[in-house]
């Protein structure tokens, strides 16, 4: 106890903590950036053990894909929604009748598609073919992602399985290149970043403790007060003449209000001329955009 009230004493274990604490602060910053190659294995296995879930968002109505490459789909669209909160929703017909952004936009609503997501309309007797995207992802979209799809679709009718896989791993790397990681990515933290994280507040609260310790020796030394005492309960001074105070009237202390709000999960966005994904379960709201052609 002595040793703790020595200035000097308190000053260096201050810095060594604060160093410390400084060191884990950057080591987890390494970890959240080494960790990302990891995260995307761990979504494509993710993506497989969950696959089934994303099935809902393909409709092969034109019989274009063989059943392999479908549950290949839904496992790629697994791992971008774990990654990014995104997916690619395919529906194929044998011919569209009217509009293919209209029709697109009609088949997104019905897969249950949200703005975060992506459709891709195929028609297979015409082949052409029409990508819409949600207001979460239109600030994202470049010339870059069009290029991927319009370099997939010239082989799409003829090897549809091998371009559509080709397709997703190229959309995974502009994913990663564009889109944020998901809300959820950071519910996927490795054990080190977790240790880390525990360690960063046990030091901080070290160094809060040693601070209180050195205020306190360098503020009292070795004088002592009657009623005081620095260590236990109770640990504040009052004068002789407090004790037979009456207790204080009750006052009329009331708790804050409640503030309501927060960030919840995918909602959209609200406005728009051509309607939403209304009543989807992946969020609502207005279209970002699409972009279309001919493979012929």
């Amino acid at each position: 106890m002595k040793l703790l009230k020595k200035r000097w004493f308190a000053i260096l274990a201050a810095v060594v903590m604060i160093v410390a604490a400084l060191a884990i602060s950057q080591s987890r910053t390494h970890s959240t950036t080494d960790y990302q190659p990891e995260s995307a294995s761990a979504a494509r296995r993710w993506g497989e053990e969950h696959a089934g879930a994303y099935e809902k968002f393909l409709s092969d109505g034109a019989g274009l894909f063989s059943s392999d490459a479908l549950e290949d789909m839904a496992a790629e669209n697994g791992a971008l929604d774990y990654r990014f909160g995104t997916i690619l929703g395919v529906a194929t017909v044998n011919a569209v009748s009217g509009d293919m952004g209209t029709v697109a936009y009609n088949v997104s609503e019905q897969l249950g598609l949200g703005e975060g997501d992506f459709l891709l309309l195929l028609d297979a007797q015409a082949e052409d073919w029409y990508l819409v995207y949600g207001t979460e992802v239109s600030p994202y979209v470049d010339n870059e992602l069009e290029i991927i799809f319009r370099g997939a679709m010239d082989q799409m009718f003829t090897q549809p399985d091998r371009q559509m896989k080709t397709l997703f791993a190229d959309l995974q790397d502009w994913c990663a290149k564009n889109l944020p990681l998901a809300k959820e990515e950071g519910r996927h933290t490795s054990v080190l970043s977790t240790i880390g994280e525990i360690l960063f507040i046990l030091i901080v609260l070290v160094v809060l403790v040693v601070a209180a310790v050195a205020a306190s020796a360098m503020r009292f030394g070795r004088r002592v007060f009657f009623g005081f005492r620095p260590w236990g309960f109770g640990g504040f001074w009052r004068g002789p003449g407090y004790w037979h105070r009456p207790p204080p009237p009750p006052g009329s202390h009331r708790d804050p209000p409640h503030r309501p709000g927060g960030f919840g999960g995918r909602g959209g966005f609200g406005g728009g001329s051509r309607g939403g994904f209304g009543g989807s379960s992946r969020g609502g709201g207005s279209h970002g955009g699409g972009f279309g052609g001919s493979s012929r």
